[in-house]
């Protein structure tokens, strides 16, 4: 076996189904031109989906849109696992010399897999990550697009060293995974581990680089909940993250106060600055920094409450 494509049902359950199928039939298309031999294995918890559901999606999708199908596709149920978890399961299970992670609720575009793999070639111990961006159709994605933590894509579609990329669309030999899985992370935090990682394996000799080119769109929060849970989730995880690389306490919140000022000036930048590019009409400006300032105010709320009632901040916005 070449290459294991893991694949995370839990983001599916986030976002809509629709973006889901797409994902599906663009992954499905691209791996079809490709010489060598893939399998499709899928990790999921079976408290949050069955393994039914999933099989059923796969198998109308196939058909509906007369995709080739991957031989074999797998199913795990890691019950209880979440998405670091799952990801870690599915490089145990994988069959693959190389694995090739996707998430459940991103579509890459035309291009992605030869760019991933090309580059994978040409530097095959290192992490080669594809970039993941926001679209532009509605006013929302237009407002994280430009100020949310994936980066908005320029003309710039070289292969590029960085110090961090995101979890969603990556490629790595697969025992380079197996001596360094995503660590557990501390409690109450949901997402995160990917950063620890990072620093783990630079510090390992081993690079991290994205292709400007190989490009896959990402979702905004899907819904006026998750846009809440996410935003205080994003503000607790910050405040624990910090907790734990930050040896004196004292300088903790000084720290995560920080952050939230950075975002902020961030926000009134790109906003001005990338306004033209993301298709922001000047009537949306107001709106677009109203709507991302309370935000990242949820993201304050998030550190807070960590900070003053971490128990009950570590058992909420579990996503």
């Amino acid at each position: 076996m070449d290459i294991s494509i893991v694949l995370e049902w839990e983001n599916a359950l986030l976002s809509e189904l629709g973006r889901t199928r797409q994902m599906i039939v663009s992954v499905f298309r691209q791996v079809a031109t490709r010489p060598e031999q893939f399998e499709l294995l899928i990790l999921f918890n079976s408290n949050q989906v069955s393994e039914e559901f999933i099989r059923d999606f796969i198998d109308r999708t196939i058909s509906s849109f007369g995709l080739e199908p991957m031989d074999p596709i797998r199913f795990h149920d890691a019950l209880d696992a979440h998405y670091f978890e799952l990801k870690n399961e599915g490089t145990k299970l994988a069959e693959g010399r190389k694995i090739l992670f996707v998430d459940s609720d991103i579509i890459p575009q035309d291009g992605w897999l030869d760019k991933i793999m090309e580059a994978h070639a040409s530097c095959p111990g290192d992490l080669v990550s594809g970039l993941s961006h926001i679209g532009s159709d509605s006013f929302l994605e237009r407002a994280f697009s430009v100020n949310w933590f994936f980066p908005f894509p320029d003309d710039n579609k070289n292969l590029n060293q960085v110090s961090i990329i995101h979890s969603n669309n990556f490629m790595v030999d697969r025992v380079i995974m197996l001596k360094f899985p995503y660590p557990k992370m501390p409690e109450g935090m949901t997402r995160g581990s990917d950063l620890f990682l990072w620093k783990q394996l630079q510090q390992n000799g081993i690079r991290l680089f994205v292709h400007q080119g190989a490009r896959a769109t990402h979702p905004i929060p899907n819904g006026w909940s998750h846009f809440f849970n996410r935003g205080l989730a994003e503000g607790r995880d910050q405040y624990v993250a910090i907790t734990q690389t930050e040896s004196h306490p004292g300088n903790w919140m000084p720290l995560f106060l920080r952050s939230y000022g950075g975002l902020l000036k961030k926000v009134f930048r790109n906003t001005f600055k990338k306004r033209k590019q993301a298709h922001i009409p000047i009537w949306e400006v107001p709106l677009v920094i109203g709507t991302m300032v309370f935000y990242y105010h949820l993201f304050l709320v998030g550190g807070l409450m960590t900070k003053v009632v971490p128990k009950v901040a570590k058992e909420s916005w579990q996503i």
